[in-house]
């Protein structure tokens, strides 16, 4: 199967399942990611659109361990894939770059110094790789060890009042004390970025029903502080002829939700998608329907405005590492 096969796969099983939304309660497939998935052999955590292909297994088939193995590796530790078990498909990039041997032109996969260079250089061809990976709860036979869930911190969200998640304010204070400061302001009742003076902008604690709504919001609304263009300048956000409907605006919609997504599972949060940014679905369907890649672009974007996140909020984690 080709890789422009294996994107169209993909792209109709997640346009199915935001399918779902339009007629039953909303639930996108990617904002119950309360664990980051990880290769449970060598610990690294997957690249961004496997963790949405991880989690929508996870929630269809009820897995607990948010853990994956090859064929390959199951066998080597000894495991055995439990007969009629189905796949999920688990993508990370790998670099290439051009060099020419014996007078021809070949790809060769550069590492450490060289890749870096490469990279610096602007040289660096970067192309998906894609292997069946297994969850550990398709597997008989392994040690106890890799069936024990991913360690996340507990959920919150539960009860009465407004109770802060210390993880997250902490999150949340180092941004705004970082060499490129968040400015956050709580007031009015609606959630926005505001480009024009790069702040921040948050209806007060009190008004969330809970403390995972609130989170998940800001979250979203650093994702777009994110895009700025003396960040990672993402169209989306400095294109001022850009409009509510637009392809482009309901993309950096999808950016936001990632990244909020993504940042809320490296916390074990599980977040609802905000309730008004429902009407963006069919927007959402359309544009994947036309770009098979589309959903790719959107994860790499969102891995690119986590990882600056946790620069910025001095976090010296490696997130999404490749396999």
């Amino acid at each position: 199967m080709n890789n422009q096969s294996i994107f169209e796969r993909v792209t109709n099983d997640i346009v199915e399942h935001l399918l779902r939304g339009v007629t039953a309660k909303w639930k996108c497939p990617w904002d119950r990611m309360t664990s980051v998935a990880i290769n449970a052999k060598t610990g690294k955590r997957l690249v961004g659109i496997s963790q949405i292909l991880c989690s929508m297994s996870m929630i269809q088939n009820e897995y607990q361990a948010n853990k994956w193995l090859t064929f390959k590796q199951a066998k080597n530790l000894g495991g055995e894939i439990i007969k009629g078990s189905k796949s999920t498909l688990v993508f990370w990039l790998r670099p290439f770059v051009k060099v020419e041997i014996d007078g021809k032109e070949k790809l060769i996969s550069p590492e450490g110094e060289e890749l870096h260079n490469a990279i610096e250089e602007g040289n660096v061809i970067w192309s998906y790789q894609y292997a069946p990976y297994f969850n550990v709860e398709q597997i008989d036979g392994l040690d106890d060890e890799f069936y024990e869930p991913v360690q996340q911190a507990s959920q919150h969200g539960l009860g009465d009042g407004f109770t802060p998640i210390a993880e997250a304010e902490a999150f949340i204070d180092l941004l705004q004390t970082s060499n490129d400061p968040l400015k956050l302001t709580h007031q009015g009742n609606q959630a926005y970025y505001a480009p024009a003076t790069d702040d921040v902008v948050m209806p007060d604690k009190a008004k969330f029903h809970d403390e995972l709504s609130y989170y998940g919001t800001l979250f979203h609304e650093v994702g777009h502080w994110t895009g700025c263009q003396a960040r990672l300048n993402r169209k989306g956000i400095v294109d001022k002829t850009i409009r509510f409907g637009d392809s482009a605006y309901a993309y950096e919609e999808l950016v936001a939700e990632l990244t909020a997504s993504f940042k809320a599972a490296e916390m074990g949060l599980e977040r609802e998608i905000r309730e008004d940014h429902v009407q963006y679905i069919a927007s959402w369907i359309q544009a994947l329907r036309d770009d098979h890649k589309l959903i790719f672009k959107a994860s790499q974007e969102a891995m690119k405005a986590v990882r600056l996140m946790n620069q910025l909020a001095d976090h010296q984690i490696k997130l999404f590492e490749s396999v």
